[in-house]
C-alpha cells in the first residue's frame, strides 16, 4: 500500500481525513523525525505550545508535548465547552458546534478551571476509561461556581460513535434554544 504522494500536506490531509476534519483550519505542521502531526496551541493568536500525535498508534508514547503551556488547548469560539482529553477530539467538538477545550491527559489544574469560567455551560466528556474522573471534575467544576454536566462516553469523541456525537449534538442545540423536546418521554 504505497501512496504516491507522501509530501508533509497528503500525510496531513490522510490524518485529518480520518477523524473527519479540514486541515485548513487546523494550521497542523509534520514532524518528520519523530512521524507526528503537530497541533499548534495558541493562546490569543500567539504560538505558546504544540502537542503531535504519532501517526502509527504502536509508536510510544502516543502524544508528545513540544512545551508546557499549563491552559490546555481550546478550539472553538462558542459559549458551551466540550472539556475532552487529547486535541484531536476537542477539534472534532469544534466541528459540531462547540469549544474543544483538551486538557491534555486527564488531569484538571487550576489553570483549566480559570480558563472554564468564561463559558456560560460545560460539558465534561473525557474517555470511557476516565468515567470517575469525568464525574469529580463535574462536581469540582460545579463547587467552583461553574454550570457543568457530566457525559458518559461509549467511546473517545475523536471516533464519532453515533450515539455520542447525537448526544453532543443534542445538548448544543438544547444550549442553543433550538432543541425541539416536542415528543421526547420527561
Amino acid at each position: 500500500d504505497s501512496d504516491l504522494d507522501d509530501s508533509p500536506k497528503a500525510i496531513i490531509d490522510k490524518f485529518c481525513e480520518r477523524y473527519g476534519l479540514w486541515a485548513e483550519d487546523l494550521e497542523l505542521h509534520y514532524d518528520i523525525k519523530e512521524d507526528r502531526i503537530v497541533f499548534p496551541v495558541q493562546d490569543d493568536g500567539k504560538l505558546v505550545d504544540a502537542v503531535g500525535k504519532a501517526i502509527d498508534d504502536s509508536v510510544v508514547p502516543k502524544w508528545k508535548r513540544y512545551g508546557t503551556y499549563a491552559e490546555g488547548f481550546i478550539r472553538g469560539q462558542h459559549q458551551l465547552a466540550v472539556v475532552v482529553e487529547d486535541v484531536i477530539s476537542a477539534c472534532v467538538v469544534e466541528t459540531l458546534g462547540a469549544t474543544g477545550v483538551a486538557i491534555l491527559g486527564t488531569s484538571l489544574n487550576a489553570n483549566h478551571i480559570e480558563a472554564l469560567r468564561s463559558f456560560k455551560r460545560v460539558i465534561v466528556a473525557l474517555d470511557p476509561d476516565a468515567a470517575i474522573k469525568t464525574i469529580e471534575y463535574t462536581k469540582l467544576l460545579k463547587a467552583n461556581g461553574i454550570p457543568a454536566i457530566a457525559l458518559k462516553l461509549l467511546d473517545d469523541i475523536k471516533y464519532r460513535r453515533k450515539e455520542d456525537i447525537q448526544f453532543l449534538e443534542n445538548s448544543i442545540r438544547e444550549f442553543n434554544g433550538t432543541f425541539n423536546t416536542k415528543g421526547i418521554a420527561e
